[in-house]
């Protein structure tokens, strides 16, 4: 998770991009950045995601897991010829915009009540 000096200092440097966003409110590394930019870009299965970032497929579907419940992604049942597949998307921009600034409302709430436990 990044250090609130990490981010006074990218804040500061002019260089803040969504990517860093994601990184400290969600507290994501860069490959779960990666696969949500992926699945941002256009539904995609486990396999296709593994392919495209060169990871394991077990990497990615913990990575999917963990964006899941923070409800950044959802996942749609496909039927194949032999069984089903799952793809997952990415939530709506405003869905995105929703969440992430609930999460800074949460955050600041936190730290309000922590501020006002100081004697």
């Amino acid at each position: 998770m990044m250090q609130i000096s990490e981010l006074q200092s990218l804040i500061h440097s002019g260089k803040f991009c969504k990517n860093d966003v994601m990184k400290c409110i969600f507290g994501l590394n860069d490959i779960e950045v990666k696969i949500f930019c992926n699945i941002v870009e256009k539904d995609s299965d486990v396999m296709e995601l593994a392919r495209k970032i060169k990871r394991d497929r077990a990497t990615v579907q913990r990575v999917i897991r963990n964006l899941i419940a923070l409800g950044i992604v959802g996942r749609k049942s496909m039927n194949m010829k032999r069984g089903r597949k799952y793809v997952y998307f990415a939530v709506t921009s405003e869905a995105l915009k929703e969440i992430l600034t609930a999460r800074i409302d949460e955050y600041c709430k936190s730290l309000k009540n922590m501020v006002n436990l100081i004697k």
